[in-house]
């Protein structure tokens, strides 16, 4: 009986140690898989910072040179609507074309419409 009892301890103790064994082995896989998939997710994170940074600096030089470009025709038309007050003679004629003359031509032209 003691024997019985002895043998049938030592196979639960084999199946206890056997089922510990793998279950380290599948901890070790598992802990294995989750640092590759941090160092892919790290990866990724770097490249998007990267691609983020590169878009603003983008984006900051596309808004620069449309401020530009708005500050150039802005002093055009200043220039145009003093020439064109200069040599008009009465101060309600001069306010009324600057007051008609739009800043920027927002008119299409017909060269620039390939419809036409």
């Amino acid at each position: 009986m003691e024997s019985e009892f002895s043998n049938e301890l030592r196979e639960k103790e084999a199946g206890l140690e056997k089922r510990l064994m793998l279950a380290k082995e599948e901890a070790k896989k598992e802990a294995d898989r989750l640092r590759w998939e941090n160092e892919s997710l790290k990866e990724e994170v770097k490249r998007a910072r990267e691609a983020r940074v590169k878009l603003e600096r983008e984006a900051q030089e596309l808004l620069q040179q449309a401020e530009d470009h708005y500050k150039n025709e802005l002093d055009k038309n200043v220039g145009d609507l003093k020439k064109q007050a200069k040599s008009k003679k009465g101060i309600f004629t001069t306010i009324g074309n600057i007051l008609d003359t739009p800043i920027i031509d927002t008119k299409k032209h017909k060269e620039d419409d390939p419809l036409e």
